[in-house]
């Protein structure tokens, strides 16, 4: 259970909060509040129109009241939240697993229904798989060879380049850190404010292989060139 949860079991019903009236059904995934239409587990999903506008307008109140009881808590675990969100580059939703399809069933018209039961993601069961796998295994490889080709190139530049040259090393460096603050802040901001997920991150986890491509582009031109090269 954790620290939201045990607020309300602590808290209510004199916190005020409309999440009170579901505490009874707690602990429950992030999913399952704010899609689940059922009886045992539906809370925002179930809601009707005016009860959604209401919990939207206290979901802040009720984060700043959990963070003033569990201050420890609350940041132990955005701080994991962040972590796992950097690490999540899997592309799950690629494929619907049958009770997705279940769901859709009941929300989609049946022409768009057909289509979704008819394409790759609803049939090819291993296509999400596969891409994951090569997700982090270029991921992986990028992130491992980017520092010591970095590093290759600093050198032959320093040693064999004019200052302009050099100069142009340090830009290169600069839009390196631009791109890979852009990944660390996507994982602050959706692993922190909403939750991790595997779509959130991975939308943007080429971003790592790019700076690897660059890198490495880079690092043969200047290598040729030193050579005696004409690149």
């Amino acid at each position: 259970m954790g620290p939201g949860a045990r607020y309300l079991e602590t808290r209510c019903p004199s916190a005020g909060f409309l999440l009170c009236a579901a505490r009874d059904k707690l602990p429950l995934e992030w999913t399952e509040i704010l899609f689940c239409q059922t009886e045992t587990c539906g809370v925002f999903g179930s809601a009707d129109l005016a009860t959604k506008q209401a919990m939207g307008q206290d979901q802040f109140r009720f984060a700043l009241a959990v963070f003033s009881e569990y201050p420890t808590a609350v940041s132990v675990g955005l701080a994991g939240e962040f972590l796992r969100q950097l690490t999540m580059i899997g592309v799950s939703d690629a494929h619907y697993a049958p009770d997705a399809l279940q769901a859709f069933a009941t929300r989609l018209p049946a022409a768009e229904f057909t289509r979704v039961i008819n394409s790759r993601a609803a049939i090819s069961s291993g296509t999400a798989d596969y891409y994951t796998a090569v997700s982090y295994l270029f991921t992986g490889i990028s992130i491992l060879a980017i520092p010591p080709l970095l590093m290759s190139v600093s050198r032959q530049n320093i040693s064999n380049s004019s200052r302009s040259r050099r100069t142009s090393v340090e830009k290169i460096k600069m839009a390196l850190a631009l791109l890979f603050s852009g990944y660390v802040a996507n994982a602050a901001i959706c692993g922190i404010i909403a939750h991790p997920y595997d779509r959130f991150q991975s939308r943007i986890a080429w971003i790592v292989p790019l700076g690897f491509i660059v890198v490495s582009l880079i690092s043969a031109a200047i290598f040729v060139r030193n050579k005696g090269g004409r690149v």
